[in-house]
């Protein structure tokens, strides 16, 4: 049975929008504002992604035969030494390259070092030979 015959409408109160017609309009207009939303969602990300890259530096990689430093990972977490040097004293030679951003090391002395040490906890040593070396980018 109809909803009209036991409860009428009066059809001229009614006024022309409705919501359900609003309902229809927001539904066909839906995917034109999905499509902006994705468009300015991607936009933002490009921008953040620009951002975030701008302030990467990449260390150009070792080559064999540079003087390196190596960073003590025992000092790192621990707690009261904030002002103890966390580099090593003595630097090592680049030995050779053991595959992804890995290197093995030789000390002074020509020994090689057993494990190999990964790029990050390395760091480029120059004494003062090599600041007086014109080729440095100082």
């Amino acid at each position: 049975m109809p909803i009209e015959l036991e409860y009428p409408t009066v059809k001229d109160e009614m006024p022309e929008n409705t919501i359900l017609s609003r309902v229809f309009e927001i539904i066909n207009h839906r995917p034109k504002i999905m499509e902006q939303t994705q468009e300015t969602i991607l936009e933002q990300q490009l921008a953040y992604k620009e951002r975030h890259d701008a302030k990467i530096r990449i260390t150009p990689p070792f080559e064999i035969g540079e003087k390196v430093l190596i960073y003590d990972m025992a000092k790192h977490a621990t707690l009261g030494d904030k002002f103890r040097p966390q580099w090593s004293k003595n630097w090592y030679y680049i030995h050779e390259k053991a595959g992804n951003n890995a290197y093995k090391l030789r000390n002074q002395k020509g020994e090689v070092l057993k494990a190999p040490f990964n790029g990050k906890q390395l760091k480029r040593y120059y004494d003062a030979q090599d600041l007086n070396n014109e080729d440095q980018p100082f």
